[in-house]
């Protein structure tokens, strides 16, 4: 029912894997949506000297990836 610890790590070395070559593939996107973030004017509510998170809009992260090809959709609960 558990696995063995060296199939965690074979499990564990495959995720890492296909999430290099997951960014990889997607480089050009991921950059733009950085660039996007990093040069937006923030609103007051997010003060960069207490907090380094910024947020994006949902509907303008699905725009952005658009732009790539890239098909997204936004679920809001």
């Amino acid at each position: 029912m558990y696995p063995s610890n060296a199939d965690q790590f074979d499990s564990r070395e495959e995720l890492y894997k296909r999430s290099e070559e997951l960014v990889k593939d997607h480089w050009l996107p991921i950059e733009a949506l950085a660039k996007e973030l990093w040069t937006r004017e923030w609103l007051p509510q997010v003060p960069v000297a207490k907090v380094r998170e910024k947020r994006i809009d949902g509907t303008e992260v699905v725009r952005l990836l658009k732009s790539y090809g890239i098909s997204a959709i936004v679920f809001f609960r």
